[in-house]
């Protein structure tokens, strides 16, 4: 096969226009009929068309994935650090230090005399976020610590600090 651009390739549109797919099997090539192509003996394999994957996806570090039909999220790592563009719903993370966090959100809140579906509207969040913050299983985003400390008149290290 030539050394050709992924993007100088042509797409076919039914096994009869494909005379084989490009796998790797360590450092060499594959070539994949298509008639075998999600044959269970290949294993984990996500067919670029859309389909189920099961299994882990690895990628080499300075790699971009984006969710959403318009880019809603992006994550990119550079070796070193980890980077979350969120521009749609609420961003909570679960990291190794959630379990190093107290969260006293409920106790607040029902002091406040609010219910979770006000507090969630006061913030501008989701119902989800506030359950799973006050369960202490996601930390919130920088962002969303400061409206739930503006909208419960209190400050951020009331709410959350470290065990």
């Amino acid at each position: 096969m030539a050394n050709i651009k992924f993007s100088q390739f042509t797409v076919g549109n039914t096994q009869s226009d494909i005379d084989f797919v490009v796998g790797y099997k360590g450092p060499d090539n594959v070539q994949i009929s298509p008639t075998n192509l999600l044959a269970s003996s290949l294993g984990n394999y996500l067919p670029l068309a859309g389909g189920t994957m099961t299994g882990d996806i690895l990628l080499q570090d300075n790699v971009e994935v984006r969710f959403g039909t318009g880019g809603d999220s992006r994550i990119y790592h550079d070796a070193v650090n980890t980077y979350f563009d969120n521009f749609t719903g609420d961003l909570l993370s679960r990291m190794l230090e959630a379990d190093k966090i107290k969260s006293r959100l409920r106790e607040i809140r029902e002091y406040e005399g609010l219910s979770q579906i006000e507090l969630a509207k006061r913030v501008k969040c989701s119902v989800e976020a506030i359950l799973y913050l006050e369960e202490g299983s996601f930390n919130p985003s920088v962002v969303l610590a400061i409206r739930l400390a503006k909208v419960l008149k209190c400050k951020m290290k009331d709410i959350f600090e470290l065990k």
